[in-house]
């Protein structure tokens, strides 16, 4: 059975796919993610269940590799970002919502491994939940976390998601595409995208996202806030699911600087 899947001082900091940043409840002046701070590598690995060892019942593997944060006290921004993006840490692999600590986080594993057992005594399988998260850009006014995450929990198949999220180092705020881009180069980039998608798919410019399967609202093609800016482009990604059935995949749109911004 699973003693411990997670270590309870475990000092993982994973990337928040769901809730943007929030305030630290302090009340006071938030002051800025300044230069005074590092970004380290923490790595976990787990492999627990009476079918690890054996030819019979659940082996459960955990694998997580994260950041933290190491930043001044005072740094109240980094706490801002480093409380929100543990929000995802604590998210729950069946339900998603967030828990309350670690150890519920391990009482849920455990209950569904016993269950798991006492309904399927006679089957041999493998569980697995992999999260990676890492800096994925970063310049002075705000900073951008890849955060990776593939599981099996039984079911018909595995399921992986990628979610960017990009966090101002003024306040910690979670930032938007209109904060970061003009009106008048976002239209440019949702042209620049859908020409893209459609060359990934073969999807001719006059036929029908709906017709080939996909679940654009009224089949038009929209922007997602599943991206990364970077200062030679922008990357959208779409997760599986997300505007089209499994079989489908994921899909990347790499918009580069010369589809959106004048020459210099």
């Amino acid at each position: 059975m699973i003693k411990s899947i997670l270590l309870k001082s475990l000092p993982l900091v994973t990337f928040v796919a769901l809730l943007g940043g929030c305030d630290s409840g302090s009340g006071g002046k938030k002051i800025p993610l300044g230069e005074f701070y590092k970004i380290e590598a923490s790595n976990f690995e787990k492999k627990v269940g009476t079918g690890c060892d054996s030819t019979a019942g659940l082996c459960l593997q955990v694998d997580f590799k994260g950041v933290e944060i190491k930043a001044p006290k005072e740094d109240t921004v980094a706490q801002i970002i480093q409380d929100s993006i543990q929000s995802q840490f604590l998210r729950s692999p069946f339900g998603g919502e967030r828990l309350a600590s670690l150890d519920v986080l391990n009482q849920e594993m455990e209950k569904a491994n016993l269950q798991f057992e006492e309904d399927f005594p006679e089957i041999q399988q493998e569980w697995y939940v992999n999260r990676d998260v890492e800096v994925s850009h970063e310049n002075g006014e705000y900073i951008s976390f890849r955060f990776d995450e593939s599981s099996f929990l039984g079911g018909a198949h595995p399921n992986t998601f990628r979610i960017y999220t990009t966090y101002s180092k003024e306040d910690g705020s979670r930032m938007v595409l209109t904060e970061l881009l003009s009106d008048e180069e976002l239209s440019k980039i949702k042209v620049a995208a859908e020409a893209e998608l459609r060359k990934q798919t073969k999807i001719a410019a006059d036929s029908s996202f709906a017709e080939a399967g996909f679940w654009f609202p009224d089949d038009q093609f929209v922007l997602n806030d599943n991206f990364v800016l970077k200062e030679d482009g922008i990357l959208f990604h779409f997760n599986a699911y997300e505007i089209a059935p499994y079989v489908y995949g994921e899909f990347e749109l790499w918009i580069p600087n010369e589809k959106f911004r004048p020459a210099a």
